[in-house]
C-alpha cells in the first residue's frame, strides 16, 4: 500500500478506469524499480566509505607515535644522576684540635693559627677565608681573630674539603724557562689562550700546567689549579709566571700591585717616533667596539714606558715597560699616539704606502709584533733574584728583517 500511495497520477488513473484489471501490474512495475535503485546504491557507498577512512586512520598514527618517542627517551635520561654519586667522597672535612701550649699563651688566634698552618701551604689570607666560613672555635666557641689564648684551652679548625676544580689538564707542550715547587715561567707561544672560555674550554696554558705540574699543584683559594697571576693575549708572546703555591700566588699578586715585578716587551710599530724614549700616560677603558680598548678619560689609570732601540724605513722597534697591566694596555697606548703594532688585526693596518713586495712579506705576520722579552723579580718565597728572557718568535724576526731590509 505504501508504494501506491506515493504516486498521484497513478491514484487518479484507478479511479477513472477501475474495471480495467491491467492497470495494478502496470503501477507495481514501475514503482518497483523506481525506488529500489535509489535507495540501496544512495545508502552502502556512503556509510561504508565514510566510516572505515576517517576512523581507523585518525586513531593509529595518533595514539602509536605520541606514546613511544616519550616512553623512550624517559628512559635513556635516567644514567644522567650517575655523576653525582662521587661528590659524597669529599664531604669529611679534616677537623684539628690544637692544644694552647705555654708559648702560644696570650698570642692572637689568627696568629696561631696562621703559624700552626702555613707548613700545610694555606696562607694568611686563606685562614682568614676559613675563619670567615665560621669553621674555627676555642673551648667550642666562636671568637674573634684577636681573641688572646690562654693555656691549656683547644682550638678546633675544620678545613675546608679540597674543590677540584672543572678545568681539565691538556697535554700540550710548554717551553719552561724557570721552575721550582712555588713558581714556573714559561715562554707563551701564540695562539695560546690563557684562561679558559668561550670557544677554549680545555686548551689553554691552564689546562697545559695543570697537565704538567700534576700533584705539585698546590690548593690555591680552595681549588687546585695554577696561580696565574698576569696574563698575555692571544698572539702576545714571551714570558709568563705563574704560581704552584697559594703563599707564592698571594705574593706574587702584591709584588705586581706594587710594581716589583719587571716586565719587559719587544714591539714592531709603524712609523718614526721622534724622542728616543718616553712615557705613555693615559687611562684606559672599553669604547663602543666590546673587544677594543681605548684612551678614555674615564678609564682606568695606565703607564707604559718605551724606550726606542733601533729605526726602520717605515717602522720603529720599541722596548716597553708596563708599569700598569691593563688589558691590551701596549698595543692601546700605541694605537692611541697613532703608532700601531705591525701586525695588529684590531688596533692596526698596513700602512698604503708601502712598495708591493714588502706589503706581501708583511702579509704572513698575521698578530701582533709584541713579544714579553724579560721578566724579572724576587722569588716571593726564598727572595732570590729570578731573571729569564725569551727568545723572540720566528715571525718576529722574520718580520723584523723585512722592515730592516726595506728602502
Amino acid at each position: 500500500m505504501s508504494l501506491v500511495k506515493q504516486s498521484a497520477s497513478q491514484s487518479r488513473a484507478k479511479a477513472t478506469a477501475k474495471p480495467k484489471p491491467k492497470a495494478k501490474p502496470a503501477a507495481k512495475a514501475k514503482a518497483k524499480p523506481a525506488v529500489k535503485p535509489k535507495a540501496k546504491p544512495a545508502v552502502k557507498p556512503k556509510a561504508k566509505p565514510a566510516v572505515k577512512p576517517k576512523a581507523k586512520p585518525a586513531v593509529k598514527p595518533k595514539a602509536k607515535p605520541a606514546v613511544k618517542p616519550k616512553a623512550k627517551p624517559a628512559v635513556k635520561a635516567k644514567p644522567a644522576p650517575k655523576p653525582l654519586a662521587s661528590p659524597p667522597v669529599q664531604a669529611q672535612p679534616e677537623v684539628l684540635d690544637l692544644v694552647v701550649q705555654p708559648a702560644q699563651v696570650r698570642e692572637r688566634l689568627d696568629k696561631v693559627l696562621t703559624a700552626v698552618l702555613a707548613p700545610r701551604g694555606l696562607s694568611r689570607s686563606r685562614v682568614q677565608r676559613i675563619w670567615d666560613e665560621g669553621t674555627v672555635t676555642v673551648d667550642g666557641l666562636p671568637q674573634p681573630v684577636r681573641y688572646r689564648l690562654r693555656l691549656g684551652q683547644t682550638v678546633q679548625v675544620t678545613l675546608p674539603v679540597e674543590v677540584s676544580t672543572e678545568m681539565k689538564p691538556a697535554d700540550i707542550a710548554l717551553d719552561i724557562l724557570y721552575e721550582d715547587k712555588d713558581l714556573i715561567v714559561i715562554n707563551k707561544p701564540a695562539g695560546l689562550v690563557t684562561h679558559p672560555g668561550a670557544g677554549h674550554e680545555d686548551d689553554t696554558l691552564a689546562n697545559a700546567l695543570l697537565h704538567h705540574c700534576g700533584d705539585s699543584l698546590a690548593v690555591i683559594g680552595g681549588v687546585r689549579r695554577p696561580g696565574i697571576v698576569h696574563r698575555l693575549d692571544k698572539d702576545t708572546t714571551g714570558c709568563m709566571v705563574a704560581a704552584k703555591s697559594e703563599a707564592a700566588f698571594i705574593a706574587l699578586q702584591g709584588m705586581i700591585a706594587r710594581r716589583e715585578v719587571t716586565r719587559l716587551y719587544l714591539a714592531l710599530v709603524w712609523g718614526d717616533l721622534r724622542e728616543d724614549s718616553g712615557t705613555i700616560d693615559a687611562p684606559i677603558g672599553r669604547g663602543g667596539d666590546r673587544k677594543k680598548m681605548a684612551l678614555r678619560a674615564e678609564g682606568k689609570p695606565a703607564v707604559t714606558h718605551f724606550t726606542v732601540r733601533e729605526r726602520y724605513a717605515h717602522a720603529v722597534e720599541l722596548e716597553c715597560k708596563l708599569e700598569t697591566g691593563r688589558t691590551h694596555q701596549i698595543r692601546a697606548h700605541l694605537a692611541g699616539i697613532g703608532h700601531g703594532v705591525v701586525g695588529d688585526q684590531t688596533y692596526g693596518r698596513i700602512p698604503a704606502h708601502l712598495a708591493p713586495d714588502l706589503r706581501a712579506g708583511l702579509e704572513g705576520m698575521r698578530r701582533q709584533a709584541l713579544h714579553a722579552w724579560k721578566l724579572q723579580f724576587k722569588h716571593p718565597i726564598s727572595g732570590r733574584l729570578i731573571a729569564v728572557q725569551a727568545v723572540e718568535p720566528a715571525d718576529f724576526r722574520r718580520t723584523r728583517e723585512l722592515l730592516k731590509a726595506a728602502a
